[in-house]
């Protein structure tokens, strides 16, 4: 089984912006070692392993198992892809209800001209019985 601790630490280092000697500090090692652990020259023993899984918040399986810059990019994209579909959605619903908006006006807008027409209407057969009686 392929395990992705070296470039797991050095990636999970570099996001959270702490040097190798931290990293040394914290396990108590040299500096030296921690950049062998990267170079996969040499492995942290396991109690070294559960404190720098601990000082990342992340399990010991995704520590060393998981792609982290690989499945973190794919998290990144696929939020960013969700977050545009989300976008997308929210200007459709509001373009949905502007055209609702102006179908009720427009609505609103031949019911007045209906009534007007009819008015007109019934003024003209008045108008055309007047003419007529004369």
């Amino acid at each position: 089984m392929k395990h992705h601790f070296a470039s797991n630490l050095r990636y999970l280092r570099k996001r959270k912006g702490v040097t190798q000697t931290e990293i040394a500090i914290l396990v108590e090692k040299a500096h030296t070692t921690i950049g062998n652990w990267e170079k996969r020259i040499a492995q942290p023993n396991i109690e070294e392993l559960v404190i720098i899984s601990d000082f990342f918040q992340i399990s010991l399986d995704r520590l060393i198992v998981d792609d982290l810059a690989l499945t973190s990019y794919n998290f990144e994209h696929s939020q960013a892809v969700k977050e545009e579909q989300e976008a997308y959605l929210a200007n459709t619903g509001k373009l949905i209800d502007s055209l609702q908006l102006n179908v009720d006006t427009l609505k609103q807008l031949m019911d007045v001209k209906d009534k007007q027409i009819a008015e007109l209407m019934t003024e003209n057969m008045f108008l055309k019985q007047g003419l007529e009686e004369k």
